[in-house]
């Protein structure tokens, strides 16, 4: 795996990591969460463009 997708998976964590230690209302941590299945998504996405054949 190439710089970028270690990039965005440590993006991720350091995501997680935050938003598992925050105290704040429960629709921001909803916010948080589905900001974080967004990243993971979009980490996918990149994944599967830059590790497909050409």
């Amino acid at each position: 795996m190439g710089f970028w997708t270690w990039m965005a998976i440590a993006v991720v964590l350091v995501g997680s990591f935050i938003a598992a230690n925050s105290v704040n209302k429960k629709t921001e941590k909803r916010h948080v969460k589905l900001l974080i299945w967004f990243i993971i998504g979009v980490i996918l996405f990149f994944i599967w463009w830059f590790t497909r054949a050409r």
